[in-house]
């Protein structure tokens, strides 16, 4: 099993703070970020699909040539999971996405076939859903 390090992790917390700051969502609540209105500043446009297999928890979809940056939820999962998985998906765009690309970029989030280096998006969407 891959691990993430003590540096690695310390660099996710102060991207996910400067992110906060940038955003102005930073708060003395930190349980109570609003993740919905997070992605809505950075561009994305949040929404929950019923046509999502019950073994994907979302998506995350970016065309940069027709400027459409969207994240689908599952329709069928609670609340808190719906949160982290747009926090999840976030955490893909800022540490995976090339914005140079010229090519769409599409990601899904399947809740039984989860990736080993997939650990540092589980923990940059854990910090954005509970900033220290």
């Amino acid at each position: 099993m891959m691990y993430l390090t003590r540096n690695k992790k310390q660099k996710i917390r102060e991207k996910v703070s400067n992110l906060l700051t940038y955003y102005n969502l930073g708060s003395s609540n930190h349980d109570n970020i609003d993740i919905v209105k997070f992605a809505g500043a950075v561009g994305f446009r949040v929404g929950e699909s019923k046509k999502l297999l019950d073994i994907e928890d979302g998506f995350i979809f970016i065309s940069e040539s027709r400027k459409e940056y969207l994240i689908g939820v599952n329709y069928n999962r609670t609340l808190e999971e719906k949160r982290f998985i747009v926090a999840y998906e976030l955490a893909h765009y800022f540490l995976h996405y090339d914005e140079n690309s010229k090519v769409n970029y599409l990601h899904r989030k399947y809740i039984k076939r989860k990736k080993e280096k997939e650990n540092d998006t589980d923990f940059f969407a854990k910090c954005i859903m509970k900033p220290e």
